[in-house]
């Protein structure tokens, strides 16, 4: 048996940011993290049953919410995180994709986002 622990947010958190990706998060503990590429932003949430999981960002509204869960990623390159990036999945009905406002830059959904401490970028 390992001894190892394993950490599955840190764990993305990492292959995120070797992606390319910045990350941001309160506190390492945190069991969600938002990822962005400078223009566009993403989330990632874990499951403690499911894994990780990613979602869509947009400014909140009472149609869509704050974002499409998309499920668990295939992997944890590049091409797939970016999915996080998209308006809303194929699924989300029409009054859903249009209800969706992208937050305009990354410095708009951070100011935003102020609430407990607010968000700091983990790796650099």
């Amino acid at each position: 048996m390992s001894t190892q622990e394993t950490r599955p947010m840190q764990d993305f958190c990492k292959a995120a940011a070797k992606a390319g990706f910045d990350v941001y998060m309160r506190q390492p503990s945190d069991t969600y993290a938002y990822f962005t590429n400078g223009k566009n932003i993403g989330y990632a949430q874990l499951d403690r049953f499911h894994g990780i999981s990613l979602s869509t960002v947009h400014i909140p509204n009472q149609t869509s919410g704050t974002g499409f869960s998309l499920g668990e990623p295939e992997s944890l390159e590049r091409a797939y995180l970016e999915t996080a990036f998209q308006i809303a999945p194929d699924w989300a009905g029409g009054s859903s994709r249009q209800s969706v406002r992208k937050w305009p830059t990354l410095y708009a959904f951070l100011d935003a986002n102020k609430w407990g401490g607010g968000l700091s970028k983990i790796i650099d």
